[in-house]
């Protein structure tokens, strides 16, 4: 609003995010492995994503290579990824909960862990014009997006962020195209 910056500015801006997008979703995975049943005090594992997001913003911000686009998986889409999956879990996909143990939310964790401090680009959806040739990927993204949104809200926003991640993964392993 200011349209001021600083550096403090932008590392309480990381502060934010570390808890609204890592201790956060921990804390929610915390309570899901709280509630299952398993070897006593081993939900406390799941508190490695809050870690992961804590050192994956404090590289962000130091990192000039993610001008362009993200390396490794955002901390929102993580976010965005577990509270989807819960609110599913809960809500429509209650019959899912009794085949779920700690392991299922230790393997995640790690899994999303790993993503989180990966070296793999993820494309972001900055956007330095409108038109469709420099941006067709992240419209036709959307578009996908919109069409899974459509056919099932919470689940469908789990599956918006897997096929993110599947998209940055291909990316990498596909040859690149001269354009």
């Amino acid at each position: 609003m200011l349209k001021a910056q600083s550096a403090i500015g932008k590392d309480l801006d990381s502060l934010a995010d570390v808890v609204s997008f890592g201790v956060l979703p921990a804390f929610i995975l915390f309570q899901m492995a709280a509630s299952l049943p398993g070897v006593a005090f081993s939900e406390y594992f799941v508190f490695i994503i809050a870690l992961a997001s804590a050192l994956r913003l404090a590289r962000f911000n130091h990192d000039t290579r993610q001008s362009e686009g993200f390396i490794g998986l955002p901390t929102p889409a993580n976010a965005i990824l577990l509270a989807a999956l819960v609110l599913w879990l809960t809500t429509g996909g209650a019959s899912w909960m009794p085949l779920l143990s700690k392991w299922h939310l230790f393997i995640a964790a790690a899994l999303l862990s790993y993503l989180l401090l990966s070296p793999i680009p993820m494309m972001a959806f900055k956007f330095k014009s409108f038109g469709w040739l420099e941006n067709q990927e992240r419209y036709l993204f959307l578009i996908f997006s919109l069409f899974l949104l459509i056919w099932h809200v919470y689940l469908g926003l789990a599956f918006v962020i897997l096929a993110y991640i599947s998209w940055s993964v291909l990316r990498l392993l596909l040859p690149k195209r001269n354009t």
